[in-house]
């Protein structure tokens, strides 16, 4: 009867290490809107949010730029005979700091 030796076999655990991906940021002025008195405004998007001063450069996570700028709403201005007029405007005005 053929005796065969033990071996040990070694285990080599690995551990992958994940990093978090990099927030990209852009840093931005918020501009205050006409007739708004508020020296801040409260942002939100996704798991960041915080007040953020008016007129002030602040960094903020790029795609909550991206989101922000492309966000429109209609207003209406009467035209030469009166009639309303549908314009697009940005919701939040933010441009490069």
């Amino acid at each position: 009867m053929a005796r065969t030796a033990n071996t040990e076999v070694a285990t080599v655990e690995t551990v992958e290490e994940v990093e978090s991906p990099v927030a990209r940021t852009k840093r931005v002025i918020i501009q205050r809107p006409a007739g708004n008195t508020d020296s801040h405004i409260f942002l939100g998007f996704n798991s960041f949010e915080g007040h953020f001063e008016f007129d002030k450069p602040v960094e903020l996570p790029a795609a909550m730029v991206d989101y922000l700028r492309s966000q429109r709403k209609v207003e209406f201005h009467p035209d030469e005979s009166g009639h309303p007029v549908a314009s697009s405007v940005n919701v939040i005005n933010i441009v490069d700091a």
